[in-house]
């Protein structure tokens, strides 16, 4: 088993093809495709399917499901082929239980008002060191990834990603969140 990590969608979009094109391609028996799904779930299976098309080979009808060609090819959606989301959204899944996340919550909230009141935003402009800085925003960019990361920051020993967050145990493997995604690795045993 070999696994490729192009990086998201938009380069998997370019990837594909140059991999497709790696000597002895053509023993590969089936291919598994995991991805965020972001703000669709369905646009980027789609999107994902037309690549797959456009280097002549044939991806799955629909999700949790594997194509009967050679190679079979099965797409896999973060957080649960259902939801739109990431992978940080599954990982929070995992512990949504956890009292912690309470605080991560609270953080998140807490932040979010100050952005809204453009504290955040006034106190970057009152600075002259921030001035034409481009990291100047008027809300949090990305919830799950932001969640994500206080909760690891919340950690007995801080980590910086959730791979990392995985292999401290931090996520909650067992989790029946992860059921689906585990039936679909059990494609390739």
């Amino acid at each position: 088993m070999q696994i490729i990590n192009t990086e998201g969608k938009e380069k998997f979009k370019r990837e594909f093809k140059f991999i497709s094109k790696m000597e002895n391609f053509s023993n590969v028996n089936i291919i598994g495709i995991i991805l965020d799904g972001d703000n669709s779930v369905e646009n980027t299976f789609n999107s994902i399917c037309d690549v797959i098309n456009n280097c002549n080979y044939h991806p799955p009808k629909k999700l949790n499901e594997f194509s009967n060609n050679n190679p079979k090819i099965g797409i896999y959606v973060m957080p649960n082929n259902k939801e739109n989301g990431m992978l940080e959204d599954l990982c929070l899944k995992t512990v949504e239980n956890n009292p912690l996340i309470n605080c991560v919550n609270d953080c998140i909230n807490c932040a979010n008002k100050l952005y809204e009141n453009d504290k955040v935003y006034n106190y970057f402009n009152e600075i002259e060191y921030f001035n034409n800085k481009k990291f100047i925003n008027k809300k949090i960019s990305n919830i799950a990834k932001t969640k994500a990361q206080i909760y690891l920051a919340l950690m007995p020993k801080i980590c910086n990603s959730v791979g990392v967050g995985a292999n401290k145990s931090y996520w909650n493997i067992n989790s029946e969140h992860l059921n689906n995604l585990k039936r679909f690795l059990e494609n390739f045993k």
